[in-house]
């Protein structure tokens, strides 16, 4: 696709027809917490893309420069949105595979135990893993910590485990991850404290979350 204005108009347009479109029925209530999810997507990844350019309004008195500017905020906004869409189309097809019931999971405290063990997902308390990828902006390393700690979440004994990325050895994002096992080897997510970070400052925590508070609600990871 060509990124031009004509195409943002054109985007916004569909995005803009989606949130106006009563695309699904009242009762099928996975399809319309997808469409809804995708859009909050939407609209965040349209309301980032014109912050990004009222910043390449003051970049440079160079009209090239603006509009380089322009360009690549354009081109993150259309691959971000095809992300919304991808989330949009994994959504669906869940809907399709287990229903359209309310998800409302019973977390009794009883139904959990203390460790963690799942084969596909074990979290031993002590255990260090670290992720490095080359990316264009330079060498982004994750380093995930499963510590000691206990967090209790609906009554339940969460295990603690803190993950910190960096990007050239800047700290960008330092998360803790609450986990725990119910007595058929499930592993439970029950929420996260995420910190993005800026030049070793605090910037957002916006995709923390904590299950029962505000409508969150814990799920399966594994």
């Amino acid at each position: 696709m060509k990124y031009s204005p004509r195409n943002l108009l054109i985007a916004s347009a569909l995005i803009a027809l989606v949130f106006s479109s009563p695309v699904f029925a009242q009762t099928n209530h996975c399809s319309e917490t997808a469409r809804l999810g995708y859009n909050s997507c939407a609209r965040s990844r349209l309301s980032d893309f014109w912050l990004e350019r009222a910043k390449c309004e003051n970049i440079s008195n160079n009209i090239g420069d603006r509009q380089r500017c322009f360009r690549d905020a354009l081109q993150i906004f259309f691959a971000e949105l095809a992300e919304c869409n991808n989330q949009l189309f994994t959504r669906q097809n869940l809907c399709r595979r287990f229903g359209e019931e309310i998800y409302n999971p019973t977390i009794d405290p009883a139904n959990f135990v203390s460790v963690i063990d799942n084969p596909y997902f074990p979290l031993t308390p002590g255990t260090t893993r670290v992720y490095e990828v080359e990316t264009d902006e330079g060498m982004e390393v994750v380093r995930t910590q499963v510590t000691h700690d206990k967090k209790v979440i609906l009554g339940v004994s969460c295990t603690v485990v803190r993950d910190v990325v960096t990007l050239e050895g800047s700290i960008i994002e330092d998360t803790l991850d609450w986990y725990a096992q119910d007595i058929d080897g499930n592993v439970w997510y029950f929420g996260e404290l995420a910190r993005d970070f800026e030049d070793g400052f605090i910037v957002g925590i916006g995709g923390s979350f904590v299950g029962g508070i505000d409508g969150a609600k814990p799920g399966i990871i594994m």
